[in-house]
């Protein structure tokens, strides 16, 4: 018995990428369906609306630009302001889905491989959060945030570029912050198995830049329960050699401790930064995840 994938190699890593950028339309339908359901239990964390039309000021930073300083605004006061309008001053959630080999792995307990189920929420976010106002963007893309449902198509063909593009190098590590102003949120979607070190080091930039984070590890049940009996044959994804196991069902109590341990060691990371952890199984609906997401979202304004 082997999960998939059967393979490994960039072969077979180009083979999904091109799957599931097939599957991409279906995907990006079932998300939007999924934000209207979830709209319509839910009032938007902004109280403005997206067509009304007001200033706000703010304080300036390094690297705006000095030509947009309100001079009269800061003339009143030791510090020089940027005076937006509220299109520009919206709120901007950055989302991630980690493009790396393992994410691929799925079995015959869920629908969807972790990857795929991931995009679904991701997007699914992204319509639920561009729709109450708020900008969104694919983190690590370098392309502008936006509200509009290009704004979502967009992001899923970031993370297509970022899925084709992916070579193992810094698996399962969010990219390092560019362009992103504080106070921003960044939702980092991954199966975050990998070792902890790179991760930690990896968030404490990001956190060094004020920006606001969530973390929500995503599983297959398969993983999670590890119910496995006799022999199997268990193939890496990222590319190790394939690891044989007699009886399975005798490694499973030290494979559920170490799986835990390594859980409770990342959800102390997040508490340390200060940010949320939820955890997703890909046996479980798209819209479970997007509202835990929405939740931990809601709680920082509130």
């Amino acid at each position: 018995m082997r999960l998939r994938p059967p393979q490994t190699g960039s072969e077979i890593h180009l083979a999904e990428s091109d799957r599931i950028a097939a599957a991409l339309p279906d995907l990006l339908v079932s998300a939007e369906r999924a934000a209207a359901s979830l709209t319509q239990g839910l009032h938007g964390r902004r109280t403005a609306g997206r067509g009304e039309s007001f200033w706000q000021y703010r304080r300036y930073m390094d690297g705006d630009n000095a030509a947009n300083i309100d001079w009269r605004r800061s003339g009143r006061s030791d510090h020089h302001f940027i005076r937006e309008n509220e299109w520009e001053a919206a709120h901007t959630v950055w989302l991630w889905v980690d493009p790396s080999r393992s994410m691929h792995l799925g079995s015959a307990a869920a629908a969807r491989s972790k990857i795929e189920q991931a995009i679904l929420i991701a997007l699914s976010a992204a319509f639920l959060l561009s729709g109450a106002g708020e900008m969104i963007g694919a983190y690590g893309s370098g392309h502008a945030p936006g509200q509009t449902r290009s704004s979502v198509e967009a992001l899923a063909g970031a993370i297509l570029d970022m899925l084709a593009g992916n070579t193992g190098t810094e698996a399962g590590l969010p990219p390092l912050p560019v362009k992103v102003k504080p106070f921003s949120d960044v939702i980092l979607i991954s199966d975050f198995l990998n070792p902890l070190e790179g991760l930690e080091a990896r968030l404490e930039k990001l956190a060094a830049e004020g920006i606001r984070g969530h973390l929500l590890q995503v599983l297959d049940p398969a993983e999670e329960e590890f119910t496995f009996q006799g022999r199997i044959e268990f193939a890496d994804p990222e590319g190790t050699a394939p690891l044989t196991i007699n009886r399975a069902e005798a490694i499973r109590a030290d494979y559920l401790t170490r799986l835990g341990d390594h859980r409770a060691a990342l959800m102390a990371l997040a508490r340390k930064m200060g940010w949320s952890f939820a955890l997703h199984h890909t046996g479980q609906p798209a819209a479970q995840a997007v509202l835990q997401l929405h939740n931990a979202l809601s709680r920082e304004t509130s």
